[in-house]
C-alpha cells in the first residue's frame, strides 16, 4: 500500500487541506496524519507539537485556540497566501477523505 504521508507533503506543505487534496489525487492507498489538542480542546491535523517548524509563531499546540492556530502562516512562502494551507481540525479532515476511497492512518499524538 502507499501512503500520503502528511497528504502530498513533497509538493504541498504537510498536513493541510491542500496536501490531503493533491494526496488523494495522486491515487495513493491512504494518507496518514498527526492529531494534537489545543487549549480550547480541539482536535487539530499537525505533525509537531510546536508550530514554529511549519507556521509563523512560535510555541506548543496545547498552548493556543483553535482560532489562534488558524490565524498562523505557513512558513512555505510559495503557499503563504493560500487559503486551504491553515491547520485544519480533525473533522474537516475525516469530511475531506470521506469523499474518497483512501485509508486513513491518524497518529494521537501526546503532548
Amino acid at each position: 500500500m502507499i501512503f500520503a504521508h502528511r497528504g502530498e507533503s513533497w509538493f504541498y506543505p504537510e498536513n493541510t487541506i491542500l496536501s490531503f487534496k493533491k494526496g488523494i489525487l495522486s491515487n495513493c492507498d491512504g494518507i496518514e496524519l498527526d492529531v494534537h489538542k489545543t487549549k480550547d480542546n480541539k482536535l487539530v491535523v499537525i505533525h509537531d507539537e510546536k508550530v514554529d517548524r511549519t507556521y509563523f509563531g512560535n510555541g506548543y499546540i496545547k498552548d493556543y485556540t483553535l482560532k489562534e492556530l488558524q490565524r498562523l502562516k505557513n512558513r512555505n512562502l510559495l503557499f503563504y497566501f493560500n487559503k486551504e494551507t491553515y491547520i485544519p481540525i480533525l473533522e474537516e479532515v475525516l469530511s475531506l477523505v470521506k469523499k474518497s476511497k483512501v485509508f486513513l492512518n491518524i497518529e494521537i499524538k501526546n503532548n
